[in-house]
C-alpha cells in the first residue's frame, strides 16, 4: 500500500511508470519538471478518507516562464495549458490548490494574495506554491498567510540572510521547502553545524514541522541536530 510518506521517499526517473500511478493512487501524482518527476498535490488534503478529498480541484495553474518582472503582468497574459484542462467557475477563476510562477524575474510578491484571489476560485485552500528561479531576496510575509500550505519551493532565488527563513516557522502546516540555489546555502549553520560532524540543518531548528527539505527526507538524525544548535 503506497502512502504519502512512501511516495516521496521513491525517487523515480524518467523511465519509470510505477511511480506515477502508485502516487497518483495515495492523492499524488508525478510531473516532469526540470528533467525529473516531482510530486504534486492532487488535493489539498493529501491525507485523510477518500471521501474528504475535494475532486473537483484539478492540475497546477501555471504562470511559469512568462517573463514576469511583476506580479500585476500576470494580470495581463494566461496560465500556461498542461495535460489536464483547467476547470473554471463561473466567475472565470480556476478550481485548483496549486500555483506556479517559477522562472520569471519577480523581487517582490507583495501582491500575491490579490493576484490568487483574481485567478483561484478559492486562494484560501492553496496547498503547494513554486516560487523557485525568480529574484527574491527576502521572505515575503505574504507567505505565511496561506493556512494551508504545506509545500513550498523558493529554490534558484537570491534569499542570502538565514533569520529570513525563520518567518517561516509560523506557517505550521508547512511539510516540505526547497530553498537551495540560494545564497542562504553558503551562508554558516545552513547545512552544518560546524561544532558536530553530524550534518544538516539549522533551518529545522527554524522550522521544526519540515518533513521534507530540499527535497530530501528529515531524519532523526536530522531533528537531534537541530535540537541542539
Amino acid at each position: 500500500m503506497w502512502s504519502k510518506e512512501s511516495c516521496l521517499r521513491f525517487r523515480p526517473t524518467r523511465e519509470s511508470n510505477l511511480a506515477p500511478l502508485a502516487c497518483e493512487a495515495s492523492g499524488l501524482t508525478t510531473e516532469l519538471q526540470d528533467s525529473r518527476l516531482v510530486l504534486v498535490p492532487r488535493w489539498p488534503l493529501m491525507m485523510g478518507s477518500p471521501e474528504k478529498r475535494p475532486a473537483e480541484y484539478g492540475p497546477i495553474v501555471d504562470y511559469s516562464y512568462r517573463d514576469l518582472d511583476t506580479l500585476t503582468e500576470a494580470y495581463d497574459v494566461a496560465a500556461r495549458p498542461g495535460l489536464r484542462p483547467y476547470t473554471y467557475t463561473e466567475q472565470g477563476r480556476i478550481l485548483s490548490c496549486s500555483f506556479r510562477i517559477s522562472n520569471n524575474q519577480l523581487q517582490d510578491i507583495s501582491f500575491l494574495n490579490e493576484l490568487l484571489t483574481h485567478v483561484l476560485a478559492d486562494p484560501t485552500r492553496l496547498f503547494w506554491l513554486d516560487l523557485s528561479f525568480n529574484s527574491l531576496a527576502h521572505i515575503h510575509p505574504v507567505l505565511t498567510t496561506f493556512s494551508n500550505l504545506q509545500i513550498l519551493y523558493l529554490h534558484g532565488n537570491s534569499i542570502n540572510n538565514l533569520a529570513e527563513i525563520r518567518k517561516l516557522g509560523t506557517v505550521v502546516p508547512l511539510r516540505s521547502l526547497t530553498l537551495h540555489g540560494n545564497l542562504v546555502e553558503l551562508e554558516k549553520g545552513y547545512r552544518v553545524n560546524p561544532s558536530m560532524s553530524s550534518p544538516r540543518s539549522q533551518v529545522l531548528g527554524m522550522i521544526p514541522q519540515l518533513k521534507v527539505l530540499d527535497f530530501s527526507a528529515v531524519t532523526r538524525q536530522d531533528r537531534s541536530t537541530a535540537a541542539v544548535l
